[in-house]
């Protein structure tokens, strides 16, 4: 109100010249609401994507800590694994070893045995051999 009350004491030329900077001051005034509103926009969708960032932030820290659980887990079950392969081939080694010994023990039993035989059949012939003669 003010400004209109001198505005209306200033002389003609002088208003025309209030007058364009009064119209420039107001275009300025709108494009200052309109930038401040595009900036108030801006700073929401900030937000969100800040947000959303976070949230993808604890995504991949989680994912990460679940990948280096089951690489834990797959170190684990290769060891054991490993483990377990040397145990079978140990026991694998001792079994051929022990199906040795059995089959030495066999043929030594086997050879004993056809000896006694045979030295019986000896005896036996010699006898008939003598009930003959």
């Amino acid at each position: 109100r003010r400004f209109e009350r001198d505005l209306a004491q200033v002389p003609e030329e002088s208003a025309s010249q209030y007058s364009v900077l009064r119209r420039g001051l107001e275009e300025s005034q709108r494009r200052c609401e309109v930038l401040n509103g595009d900036m108030l926009r801006q700073a929401d969708a900030n937000e969100e994507i800040l947000g959303t960032l976070t949230s993808v932030k604890e995504s991949n820290r989680r994912l990460l800590e679940q990948v280096r659980n089951q690489a834990d887990e797959i170190s684990a079950l290769t060891q054991k694994r490993v483990s377990d392969e040397e145990k079978m081939e140990q026991m694998a080694r001792k079994h051929k070893h022990v199906e040795e010994q059995l089959r030495a023990e066999h043929c030594r039993g086997l050879t004993a045995a056809k000896q006694a035989h045979e030295a019986a059949y000896a005896s036996m012939e010699k006898q008939l051999g003598r009930k003959v003669a």
